[in-house]
């Protein structure tokens, strides 16, 4: 650590004349500059392991008891720096430093009595650690003193400077949104995140992070400036933060943005990955630290937007690949927000074709076998109160049925059918009588051919039954 201190002090009297020296020696500098942050960095890894041996239950309980009952405590400077690098640790019976401002200010004089400048890096990283536990009133408070015996530092060391820089983005008041911003705006890649603030790589794992790579993803995912999306992987977000709430967030997100349609397909693959399908709800949800009620709305959310799109898809192949029939996807896309439940039914061929048109991921659980092997498929779309099934065979009517009546289609239960025609109750009346634009004897349930201008009656039957 001498070593590096003396290094440290070179680097620092050379930018104070570097005007007079070579290109090349600023290169040199710049080499050595980076060497040594990694080796300061190496250093602090080995921190973490001075203070394994100690036991933190023990101490922070002596520690809680003495400021709590105004005793002094003697500690050695071990137990300060095991005390400094887990500032918020909890102990067995729920106390922690961060409960209240008292705890947090004693604790810091604590410290302050045998100040060492590891003691920085050791405070700092337990903030990180503790970013979404600790009452941001207390963090405030914690942050004041911190910053306060920071701004006095006569000669901070490299990695101290940095710290100094960083306090800016710790601050309780939306400081991690911040930092994302600014990183967006310097371009800075995924890999030095956490460098920038003077930790390590793998430090972008902590807490504190979690809201910085969220906006993060936002502010960038969709830029179209070709230096930003160089440096941008989302996939490698999920990589170097392992918390399956913060990937779920940040697809949700993403697929909230008002630019999301432009990137529907991959976010539908993505959000496969991370959620799974739709209909399993265990995966929709929030387990930790970020399970609140505003970050559970943008996942319902943003699970009914990705739901909408899904149904696009379904329609938009069915009438595309299934039969070729331009108006009739037109017609349905248009109605495809309100549909609650889609299928497509069809025989274990056509199920593989289709799996490779496009809804590979969401098929499974949106497709009905049939035991024959006949050429048609139907598709059944649930809006409110109705089952409207068209069908591939040309010429076929559509079929109207009441979802709660004897002749719906059993959705939920139901795994195969013996033909896709067992979904045509061709016994039941016309759906209405067409009239021009409008419609007469109109029924809740039924079949309805698809004459010429059968668009404009149909939807005003869906307007005045369905009430959309």
């Amino acid at each position: 650590m001498i070593e590096l201190n003396k290094l440290q002090n070179s680097i620092q009297t050379f930018n104070l004349f570097k005007p007079r020296f070579s290109q090349s020696t600023h290169k040199e500098v710049e080499k050595q500059t980076r060497k040594l942050e990694e080796l300061t960095l190496k250093v602090q890894e080995n921190e973490h392991r001075l203070y394994i041996s100690i036991d933190l239950e023990s101490l922070f309980n002596a520690l809680i008891k003495s400021i709590t009952d105004k005793v002094e405590l003697p500690l050695k400077n071990r137990e300060l720096r095991a005390f400094a690098y887990n500032f918020g640790y909890r102990t067995e019976d729920g106390s922690c430093l961060f409960d209240s401002n008292k705890l947090v200010i004693e604790a810091f004089l604590t410290l302050n009595e045998s100040w060492k400048n590891v003691y920085y890096f050791g405070l700092y990283e337990s903030i990180l650690k503790n970013w979404h536990i600790i009452d941001m009133n207390i963090l405030k408070q914690l942050i004041t003193v911190y910053l306060k015996k920071l701004k006095n530092e006569k000669n901070p060391s490299l990695r101290l400077k940095k710290i100094i820089q960083a306090v800016q983005f710790i601050r309780p008041d939306n400081g991690e949104l911040t930092y994302a911003k600014w990183l967006t705006s310097n371009n800075i890649p995924l890999t030095n995140i956490s460098i920038e603030l003077g930790l390590k790589k793998s430090d972008l794992r902590l807490p504190y992070f979690a809201n910085v790579l969220i906006e993060y993803a936002k502010l960038n995912y969709y830029e179209i400036i070709e230096s930003v999306l160089t440096n941008f992987d989302l996939l490698q977000i999920f990589e170097l933060h392992p918390n399956k709430d913060v990937h779920r967030l940040i697809v949700a997100h993403l697929i909230l943005h008002p630019k999301s349609e432009t990137r529907s397909d991959e976010l539908k693959k993505i959000a496969y990955r991370v959620f799974g399908d739709t209909k399993t709800m265990t995966n929709w949800r929030l387990t930790g630290f970020l399970n609140t009620k505003d970050n559970l709305a943008i996942i319902f959310d943003a699970k009914k937007k990705l739901e909408y799109w899904i149904t696009q898809s379904f329609i938009t192949i069915f009438f595309e690949k299934c039969i070729v029939d331009e108006d009739r996807k037109r017609f349905w896309l248009q109605y495809s927000k309100e549909v609650e439940e889609v299928k497509i039914v069809g025989n274990n061929n056509q199920k593989y074709q289709l799996r490779y048109s496009g809804l590979d991921d969401y098929l499974d659980q949106r497709f009905i076998r049939t035991q024959k092997s006949d050429s048609n498929l139907a598709i059944v779309m649930e809006i409110k109160n109705f089952q409207i099934i068209e069908f591939s065979d040309k010429g076929a009517a559509l079929y109207v049925y009441l979802k709660r009546g004897e002749n719906a289609i059993d959705l939920e239960n139901l795994k195969v059918f013996s033909s896709v025609t067992d979904l045509k109750k061709t016994y039941l009346p016309q759906l209405f009588n067409k009239s021009g634009d409008n419609y007469h004897y109109a029924q809740k349930e039924g079949r309805f051919p698809h004459m010429t201008g059968w668009e404009i009656p149909l939807s005003k039957w869906i307007q005045d039954k369905i009430g959309i």
